[in-house]
């Protein structure tokens, strides 16, 4: 079984915040972000690539720039998100929380 440990998945509803930073998205200083929120795409790639199950958590450096406010939502979506793709998928998805999301 191979299992990537190392899968950043953020949500579209996060993403909304996200892309009102200076920083992400098209044009700005790092175009690093953008939302997957088809599951279909993700499982896709895995078969592909013969990854069996994925460990989704939040990229840290997403919340550069943000107040605790804005970040600790961003968290809180993208916790709550990726934890329902996880329930959607239980034997493709599993979810690792970081502490980082609770600011």
């Amino acid at each position: 079984m191979i299992i990537d440990v190392f899968c950043h998945n953020l949500s579209a509803s996060a993403g909304e915040i996200i892309s009102k930073s200076d920083l992400f998205g098209g044009g700005k200083a790092s175009p690093y972000y953008m939302p997957q929120p088809d599951p279909e795409v993700r499982l896709g790639l895995m078969e592909k690539y013969g990854i069996d199950v994925q460990a989704l958590s939040q990229s840290a450096p997403i919340l550069f720039g943000f107040g605790a406010a804005d970040a600790a939502e961003i968290c809180r979506l993208s916790n709550n998100d990726n934890g329902t793709l996880c329930k959607s998928y239980p034997k493709k998805f599993v979810i690792f929380v970081s502490s980082l999301c609770w600011m």
